[in-house]
């Protein structure tokens, strides 16, 4: 974890993470760019519960969290490739967005708290 920036209201944590992407033969290294806010986001996408982790394993049993706009911090995942998002018309909101954390986010999750995600289908 490494501090790289700051705001007007106080000090912003980010962590910055190498991801490999790709297959064995042809691994591309990528710096992410995340925030605690976002991480705490992607937990609460996934219905995280510490008490709920047993053996080092974690059961997710949701993976989507609602905007009722699109969201700049979620967007910024999106980008990052640990999010996806899709339109959610049946939302409350000006133009309401479902986002769910992408197969690279629960592999980054999995690495940042240390646990084997078991995404239930």
């Amino acid at each position: 974890m490494k501090n790289i920036g700051s705001t007007w209201m106080g000090v912003v944590t980010m962590v910055a993470w190498q991801q490999r992407v790709g297959g064995q033969k042809d691994m591309i290294n990528q710096d992410l760019i995340i925030d605690t806010e976002q991480i705490e986001n992607m937990r609460h996408c996934i219905g995280f519960n510490q008490n709920k982790v047993k053996n080092n394993k974690y059961l997710a049993w949701r993976n989507y969290f609602t905007t009722p706009d699109h969201d700049e911090s979620w967007d910024n995942l999106v980008l990052q490739g640990l999010a996806v998002k899709r339109d959610f018309k049946m939302g409350a909101g000006e133009d309401p967005q479902c986002y769910s954390v992408s197969k690279n986010g629960f592999k980054f999750l999995e690495t940042k708290l240390n646990i084997k995600i078991i995404i239930e289908k």
